[in-house]
């Protein structure tokens, strides 16, 4: 049975995801909001849009979808909602003082100016419980120090 593991935007969710077989990234967006515009944009693009509509099927639908990957991933990684926080096994926190590399990964992956200052302001809000990805450092790493990769 796989582990849930959450995670801030910019840490390196999709990167692992994408690396290792037995890891699946869930990104909460494709689950929570149905996207009604340009599909050529690249989905790192989309974020934030406003072309958006909420899903009726969520949060139940991401429930569902974490439930199954869990049968089939050691690794499944998702954003940290309060929706889903009864099933994550670990979460991985920035650092208080990264949000300038996360800022500079939100632009190089040309991420919209909205999606920046959401993700700004939930990071102003602070975190208080998980285990810290140090600066400069992407989940990948953190996860090898914690044994879990």
């Amino acid at each position: 049975m796989g582990k849930v593991i959450a995670a801030f935007a910019g840490t390196g969710k999709s990167y692992i995801g994408g690396k290792y077989p037995k890891a699946i990234d869930l990104d909460l967006g494709s689950f929570r909001w149905i996207y009604d515009g340009d599909e050529s944009l690249p989905y790192e693009q989309r974020k934030a849009m406003r072309m958006f509509e909420q899903n009726p099927n969520f949060p139940q639908n991401y429930i569902d979808a974490i439930i199954k990957a869990k049968e089939n991933f050691d690794l499944v990684f998702v954003s940290n909602a309060q929706e889903i926080s009864h099933l994550i096994d670990y979460n991985f926190i920035p650092s208080s003082t990264a949000w300038d590399t996360l800022e500079q990964r939100y632009r190089a992956r040309k991420n919209p100016e909205r999606f920046i200052e959401i993700f700004k302001a939930l990071f102003d809000m602070g975190f208080t419980d998980g285990i810290v990805i140090d600066d400069n450092e992407f989940l990948e790493q953190a996860l090898i120090k914690e044994g879990l990769l």
